[in-house]
């Protein structure tokens, strides 16, 4: 919801999926979201479930992986 209106549907992997909106609209997203989107601001090619601990932790470990090939 914003401003009494629906702003966006869906599950929570595509509500959170997408912080930088939320974010536009002033509301907040887990504080891992907010780490994996500043890692992504400096370049950081993160996807995946960036809103949970898990999800982040295997986004930085695949990252990791594709750079020591």
């Amino acid at each position: 919801m914003n401003k009494s209106k629906i702003y966006k549907t869906g599950t929570v992997d595509e509500v959170f999926s997408d912080a930088d909106s939320l974010f536009s609209i002033g509301l907040d997203v887990p504080m891992v979201a907010k780490i994996a989107s500043k890692l992504k601001v400096m370049g950081y090619p993160l996807s995946g479930k960036l809103y949970t601990v898990d999800g982040v932790k295997d986004a930085i470990l695949d990252y990791v992986g594709r750079c020591r090939k």
